[in-house]
């Protein structure tokens, strides 16, 4: 089971940019401070070029629900040593077992006031938890958005990017994360800020595959790509297009998916078995998220 840390560092001028340690070595110990794993450290570059690292724990060393300490230890700047201490547990969330990090003492006490929700990112893995909040925000007023936004708040590793998928354990409900904000409230306490769509389908992505025919002509047929895809989907209202006149006369809905997707125009969207055509991609707008315009499928 992974787990991150991000490594920071503040340069005048400039703010909190991301900078590899110059050493780094990780533990873990039980709270009697008795040696559990010394830990191998990686570099995962998936969202950042430098400073993002984790290291894989033996779940099989650990005991469920009793409380480790996960030991940091390293030099941003040579002979200058820090070290940071994580406490976690291991918990059984659902049918998951999954790594649950807890603040240290007493040092942001008040801002969990706040928190207190068990919220899981979905990964192909399974599940990572983390501590969020999450609330209604009526003062969104974006065309796409309307009843649909949840704003939540994180605080301590792991950390959230835009397009992460959110379940929320106690609501059962999944959510599509973007526009996230990230603030450092102290050395090593990061909160972290977003806005959540929520998930209200499921659909699966086919594609025309086919050979030539006899007469110079092709045989092409339908092949699935990928099912149980979590989207968000909406229809198109003439108030919508009011809001935004680019819109494509053919097309009818709107869908959000993450981008870690591949749609190709003119593939074949099925929600609840019923069939669209991709008929535009917008991959840019909304980060880890795409759009799509989808028409009706006659095909």
């Amino acid at each position: 089971m992974n787990y991150y840390r991000l490594f920071r560092k503040y340069q005048g001028g400039v703010g909190w940019t991301e900078v590899d340690p110059l050493t780094l070595t990780v533990k873990s110990k039980t709270t009697a401070d008795v040696v559990v794993e010394t830990l191998t450290t990686t570099k995962d570059t998936t969202y950042y070029a430098n400073g993002h690292y984790y290291v894989g724990l033996d779940i099989t060393e650990y005991s469920l629900d009793t409380d480790y300490k996960l030991i940091w230890t390293y030099e941003m700047v040579s002979g200058t040593t820090q070290t940071v201490v994580e406490y976690f547990k291991l918990s059984i969330v659902g049918e998951e077992t999954v790594l649950v990090a807890r603040p240290i003492g007493d040092k942001i006490s008040q801002a969990l006031q706040r928190f207190g929700d068990t919220l899981l990112i979905v990964s192909d893995d399974g599940y990572t938890a983390i501590k969020g909040k999450t609330w209604l925000n009526a003062r969104i007023t974006d065309y796409w958005l309307l009843q649909y936004v949840r704003n939540v708040m994180f605080v301590n590793n792991p950390e959230v990017f835009g397009g992460n998928i959110i379940r929320d354990e106690i609501r059962d409900k999944y959510y599509l994360i973007y526009n996230i904000e990230k603030v450092t409230v102290e050395d090593d306490i990061m909160e972290q800020k977003g806005t959540l769509l929520y998930i209200n389908k499921e659909c699966e992505i086919q594609r025309l595959t086919g050979t030539a025919g006899e007469m110079g002509g092709t045989n092409q047929t339908f092949t699935s790509q990928k099912t149980g895809i979590k989207v968000h989907i909406r229809a198109i209202s003439s108030a919508l297009r009011e809001e935004r006149p680019s819109l494509l006369e053919t097309a009818s809905f709107l869908i959000y998916l993450q981008n870690t997707e591949t749609p190709l125009v003119l593939d074949r969207i099925v929600v609840d078995s019923k069939n669209y055509q991709v008929a535009h991609i917008n991959k840019v707008e909304f980060e880890g998220i795409w759009e799509l315009q989808l028409s009706l499928d006659r095909r």
